[in-house]
Order: C-alpha cells, then sequence, then structure tokens
C-alpha cells in the first residue's frame, strides 16, 4: 500500500485497536500516509457519502445499506462492576440477573449505546439515565467510583485503559456476538485491495490480544 489512504473511525474501537495495528502498518507498508478521523458513526458515514473519507471501521448493526462492507471481527460484551458490588465476582452473568437500575449507557449517538441495549435485550428495560457517559474512559471512572456498572467491549479488555481501572468484569452470558465489526466503503472505491490488506492486519492483530 502507497499513497494516502483517510480512514475512519468510531471512539469506542479506535482506543483498543489502532495502538496495536498502526505499528505493524507503518512497518509494512512505510510508504503509505494513513489520515486517521475519530468520531460517532452517523458523521462518518456522512463522511464516507461525501467523498471525505475513504473508508470506515464501525461496528454493527448499522444501515450500511448504501455501501459494500465486509466484517472482521466478532465479539461479546462484558460487564463492569464497582470493587465492592456483590455481583462483581463470578463467571458468565445473563442480563436477566443485572440490576438494570443501576447500569449507566453512554450518552446518545454512541453505537455502543445501542449495541449494549440490545444485547442484554433491554431496550424497553429501566436503566440508570441519570448518568451518560461520553467516552468508556467516564464511564469505567464512574463505575470504579461506585456510581453503577457497565458494559465494556471485548477488545478493550487487555487495554491499559482497563488494566489500570478499579474495576470487575464478568462476561456476559446472553448468546453472542453481541456486535460485529466492518469495515466500510463506497462501491465506487477503487483501491480495494488495499482494503482486503488492511482488514487481514487488523484481525491479526485482535487475535493476537483477544
Amino acid at each position: 500500500m502507497v499513497g494516502t489512504f483517510r480512514l475512519g473511525v468510531i471512539p469506542i474501537i479506535g482506543p483498543f485497536l489502532l495502538p496495536r495495528v498502526l505499528p505493524n502498518i507503518r512497518q509494512h507498508y512505510p510508504k503509505l500516509k494513513l489520515q486517521l478521523v475519530e468520531d460517532q458513526t452517523a458523521k462518518l458515514i456522512e463522511r464516507l457519502n461525501r467523498g471525505q473519507i475513504d473508508c470506515v471501521i464501525l461496528a454493527l448493526p448499522y444501515d450500511i445499506s448504501a455501501f459494500e462492507f465486509e466484517v472482521f471481527w466478532q465479539e461479546i460484551f462484558y460487564v463492569a462492576f464497582p470493587p465492592n458490588h456483590p455481583l462483581s465476582k463470578g463467571g458468565p452473568i445473563p442480563s436477566s440477573e443485572l440490576p438494570m437500575d443501576e447500569v449507566m449507557l453512554l450518552e446518545e449517538g454512541h453505537c455502543m449505546r445501542d449495541h449494549s441495549l440490545s444485547a442484554c435485550h433491554a431496550q424497553n428495560r429501566q436503566h440508570k439515565d441519570t448518568v451518560q457517559g461520553t467516552s468508556l474512559y467516564t464511564m469505567m471512572e464512574m463505575v470504579a467510583g461506585g456510581e453503577g456498572i457497565t458494559f465494556i467491549p471485548e477488545m478493550a479488555i487487555e487495554s491499559a485503559l482497563v488494566e489500570r481501572s478499579k474495576i470487575f468484569l464478568r462476561p456476559l452470558a446472553d448468546e453472542g456476538p453481541h456486535r460485529e465489526i466492518a469495515l466500510v466503503w463506497r462501491p465506487t472505491f477503487l483501491r480495494k485491495q488495499n482494503l482486503q490488506l488492511l482488514m487481514n492486519m487488523m484481525k491479526e492483530t485482535l487475535i493476537k490480544h483477544t
């Protein structure tokens, strides 16, 4: 791969995937100039449609019927508990056992919010809407402080962000995968071979770290 490549990525994926895969990309493709854009899914899709970026890494399900895409990763969610929470210890936990009045979610506009509710079949169940975080870091700090519980994507488990936090994690037992990670591009995009190379490298990286 050579030249300029404009890649969009959502905030709930970028911090956990890019630091792991970028060194390999730069090592194997030193002549590639990678331009990164981090934003919420809707805004990235708008930029993609306008031709302002070449492709987007996002989480499904999401309406991308106007584009071509390929799923390169699937994962489950973990539930993050405060250290002294009565449910903080143990193995996989079904969503039916979660105290939904303690569940904190990201604010509207973050796809992780919708995917979390869908994963635990809680679209119509009351959750703790008095707290809505703007980032996963904020949510984990709130959990560590005893404000509630939240959901963490599998790719974040081995990140320094999680390892430094004072939270306890249990995998969500509900049938997965709880979300799929895909690369999305315009049908008219010509450098599709580059996309496949990029996806292969990201998949190899995720396999090593999960």
